[in-house]
């Protein structure tokens, strides 16, 4: 099996659905701030709206000054459907779905981040109404694209093996390739020709994958329940750092310098 473009597989481990923000009661009473909700108009007929872990499509069709009206603990994020069109023509020049993606998150941000932003624990928080609301990225993209190309070569491969994972909510394993600090491509990997009992062994299966796609390949073998809790941690990486340290969490091969900067990361907050 070749490597391929397995937007499924992606999307099941790195953007997995995610629980639902506040309670609009909660939102009212200050307790909590809600996460925004966005929608795409049109002459303010709203086209498309998407609030994390809700369902808001009984406003699809409607008018956007209705929707303000009544959802007024709720800030609305609008994006005109022109721009987004132009967005979408634009995204389709690009080779996969994970560039596309980040196209058009570009090309978002700034109408999301207008009012400003920090950073704070590892994440980028807007600034809105004195509030502070996250803005999911996950902790591992940013890595790769980021910090990790001083420690990993130019071209490479990683592996995350979740053991544990439930039934629709992850797949087991999950092959990234990293070429130039941007994703190359990704997909499920098939260890059928390993055979099982070789295929539980990490060495074996981190080999494997290195001799078939002519990558090195880092493995990274966890819980699935510990992926969740890095997902939704304030601080991933003191997190990673700690379980890798206490061994909950392996890399294969271990490396030092990975799990240093990683470390530091992790418990200078940055």
């Amino acid at each position: 099996m070749e490597l391929t473009y397995d937007w499924n597989c992606f999307q099941s481990m790195f953007y997995p659905k995610r629980r639902a923000p506040a309670s609009a009661a909660n939102a009212n009473a200050g307790s909590e701030a809600a996460a925004p909700v966005f929608l795409v108009v049109e002459e303010e007929r709203i086209l498309s709206v998407f609030g994390e872990g809700e369902d808001f499509s009984s406003w699809i069709g409607a008018g956007y000054p209705q929707m303000a009206a009544e959802i007024t603990h709720r800030e609305l994020i609008l994006f005109e459907r022109k721009d987004v069109d132009r967005w979408m023509s634009g995204a389709l020049a690009l080779p996969h779905f994970h560039d596309q993606v980040e196209f058009l998150r570009q090309n978002a941000a700034p109408k999301v981040l207008s009012r400003g932003r920090l950073r704070k624990g590892g994440r980028t928080l807007l600034l809105r109404q004195g509030l502070e609301m996250p803005v999911y990225r996950h902790f591992i993209l940013e890595a790769i694209q980021g910090w990790w190309a001083k420690v990993l070569p130019s071209s490479y491969g990683i592996l995350i093996r979740l053991e544990g994972a439930l039934p629709g909510t992850y797949v087991k394993d999950v092959l990234v390739v990293i070429r130039r600090g941007r994703v190359d491509s990704f997909c499920e990997p098939d260890f059928t020709i390993l055979g099982r009992e070789r295929s539980r062994q990490p060495e074996d299966v981190v080999r494997y994958l290195s001799e078939k796609h002519l990558v090195p390949v880092q493995g990274l073998f966890l819980p699935a329940e510990l992926w969740q809790r890095w997902i939704e941690a304030e601080n991933p990486w003191r997190e990673v750092a700690l379980a890798v340290r206490t061994d909950r969490a392996k890399l294969v091969p271990f490396r030092w310098s990975l799990v240093t900067l990683a470390a530091t990361r992790g418990f200078l907050g940055i």
